[in-house]
């Protein structure tokens, strides 16, 4: 199974349904939600999302957060340590 490594805007733009999601970026939530492909969520990005949350800069609560990343089986949370940093420098500079 595929794994993608979620940043912070992309999760909030996809639980508030922002228009400045990609709709590839769209999509792969949507595979996620259908357990087709494997969303792996750091600590570190719910903790920045929490703090953009609390300060206004996106309309989310914590119990809509864990109600998305229930919603499927293709949502798994992981720590932010060195192998997760390194699978983030692999990523694509969109």
């Amino acid at each position: 199974m595929d794994s993608y490594l979620v940043d912070t805007h992309a999760l909030a733009w996809f639980i508030v349904e922002d228009k400045r999601l990609s709709s590839l970026a769209e999509n792969l939530f949507n595979q996620a939600q259908e357990g087709d492909i494997q969303i792996l969520i750091p600590t570190l990005v719910l903790a920045e999302l929490m703090h953009i949350a609390e300060k206004g800069k996106v309309k989310v609560t914590v119990e809509k957060i864990l109600q998305q990343i229930n919603q499927g089986d293709g949502f798994t949370i992981v720590a932010f340590d060195f192998p997760v940093f390194q699978a983030m420098l692999a990523l694509p500079k969109e």
